[in-house]
């Protein structure tokens, strides 16, 4: 899924509403490089078994969606191995940590009641 379509997806949700990925309770937490291709971002995870005591709490959409856009508004970003990198709504985000490859990717973004869910599958190119 590109950046701008995960924003469109993302905006069809109540503002308020925790973000969470389909597995193991995890959640979104920054946008950085994905080391399959540095050119591209990847948006990462975490659980609250990891990081009780940091600062990630699952996102509100609204906060998810002002990651995003920030991300494809100017920033640089550096590549795994070095590198400078942009990226624009147009650009396919993956679901990584930096410095991880693991070919996840986003199926589709669901929103229930409370929570919106990013449905992700296995995509190896």
């Amino acid at each position: 899924m590109k950046i701008g379509d995960l924003i469109k997806e993302l905006k069809k949700g109540k503002p308020f509403q925790q973000v969470y990925f389909d597995f193991g309770g995890c959640f979104p937490t920054d946008v950085d490089s994905w080391r399959g291709v540095y050119a591209e971002p990847a948006l990462g995870w975490t659980n609250r078994a990891i990081d009780f005591h940091t600062k990630f709490t699952p996102p509100m959409v609204s906060q998810l969606i002002t990651r995003l856009e920030e991300a494809v508004n100017g920033k640089e970003f550096e590549g795994y191995k070095g590198g400078k990198f942009k990226y624009t709504k147009g650009a396919e985000i993956h679901i990584d940590n930096y410095g991880e490859c693991t070919h996840t990717e986003i199926e589709s973004v669901e929103h229930y009641e409370y929570v919106t869910i990013i449905k992700t599958k296995y995509e190896e190119d």
